[in-house]
């Protein structure tokens, strides 16, 4: 014959309809017989009466879906564990327990640290995945924009040949032969840094992650679409190049939005130093300024 007296320790309680709702649980402490409610990460106290109404049905949409109950000989064995533990502090009417974070820890089974272990690392990795999949969305959808501004602006009638190349560097490469798939490669790149995560797409090595990039890219129209993610070295070399030719053009106009920017954001210290870059640079090229002005007032006439 059993003779163990059992306690009501937990309620567990949904609150919803089939399929859809909300959990949480009221759990007794066995001191005191006093509730508490566990809702995410608010604890609050509760009466026993409104504890028993939510858990019995007929209370708005709740009830409770699990009981746990726990024989004398568990609760002895834990307060008994709990008071030996070292670092315990107990007050002077031992209703009141200060429980070290680490302490149920303990009297889990090692099988069960283990088993729960490893589903963790299988729901993290499951996490990393769901945000690199939001995040790529967000950057192929990034990628098509800009490369969509950089036709709008090589295409645009109203500038001459030199003024759609003083746009930007994309629309520079745009225009420049031999130049596509690079600067693809380079637009999908600046979406990437974009994100604000330290990435970029010659950084990244994971091949699954690579796999699902290049997946993704696949399913583009042609415009936008291209194979291989990985710069050749002959590849690089041409970006870095390009990159050089195009400082070297243009870097009067790349001083002036610079020196825009920064007063604009009343960032004074960057807008003095790219006046004296302006200055600098403009003193070097006086040439080529004369050149790009008289370009100037003849296509406004």
């Amino acid at each position: 014959m059993n003779t163990h007296k059992y306690h009501l320790a937990s309620i567990l309680i949904h609150d919803g309809i089939a399929g859809t709702g909300h959990y949480y649980s009221f759990n007794r402490n066995l001191l005191d017989n006093s509730w508490r409610r566990f809702n995410d990460i608010e604890v609050t106290q509760e009466h026993e009466s409104n504890v028993m109404k939510e858990a019995l049905g007929g209370h708005n949409n709740t009830s409770a879906y699990c009981l746990v109950y726990l024989s004398d000989n568990v609760v002895k064995q834990e307060l008994q564990a709990i008071k030996s533990a070292p670092n315990m502090n107990i007050s002077q009417n031992s209703e009141e327990l200060s429980i070290e974070r680490n302490h149920y820890n303990t009297l889990v089974p090692q099988k069960l640290k283990e088993y729960v272990e490893a589903d963790n690392k299988v729901f993290y990795k499951q996490i990393g995945e769901f945000k690199f999949n939001t995040y790529l969305s967000y950057i192929i959808r990034n990628y098509k924009v800009r490369y969509d501004s950089v036709e709008k602006a090589v295409n645009n009638t109203t500038f001459s040949h030199l003024g759609s190349r003083l746009d930007s560097f994309a629309t520079f490469l745009k225009m420049e032969p031999n130049c596509d798939r690079i600067l693809k490669w380079y637009l999908l790149d600046t979406s990437f840094t974009e994100m604000g995560k330290s990435w970029t797409l010659q950084n990244i090595r994971d091949p699954e992650k690579l796999i699902k990039i290049h997946d993704k890219l696949s399913l583009l129209s042609k415009p936008y679409s291209f194979s291989n993610l990985v710069l050749t070295p002959q590849e690089k070399a041409q970006l870095d190049d390009k990159f050089a030719k195009y400082m070297e053009l243009f870097p009067v106009t790349i001083c002036y939005r610079f020196v825009i920017q920064s007063f604009l954001e009343k960032k004074w210290k960057e807008a003095c130093y790219g006046v004296r870059r302006v200055l600098f640079v403009t003193l070097k090229n006086f040439l080529f300024i004369l050149i790009y002005f008289r370009w100037q007032k003849e296509i406004k006439i």
